[in-house]
């Protein structure tokens, strides 16, 4: 059974939230609920900005896209060589 006093707690709590910006949200899935880019929870509290999140996974993404660029065109080379 929940008190006055947790009541309140709860409260002020709620008030007291961040909210998440849009340009946090990497993608929305097919309900409507969000998936957040990872270290969405380090820009509430207040330890990164939203552009150091989202310019290191940037970063990640070109990283992955040259080296399956790299391994593909090697198979293929040695595919036809």
């Amino acid at each position: 059974m929940t008190t006055l006093k947790d009541k309140s707690k709860f409260q002020r709590n709620f008030s007291q939230r961040k909210t998440i910006p849009e340009a946090l949200v990497y993608e929305r899935l097919s309900d409507g609920s969000p998936v957040y880019y990872r270290g969405y929870k380090q820009y509430l509290k207040g330890t990164k900005t939203i552009e150091s999140i989202v310019e290191a996974v940037t970063s990640k993404d070109l990283l992955l896209v040259v080296y399956y660029d790299i391994c593909i065109s090697t198979y293929l080379n040695n595919i036809w060589l």
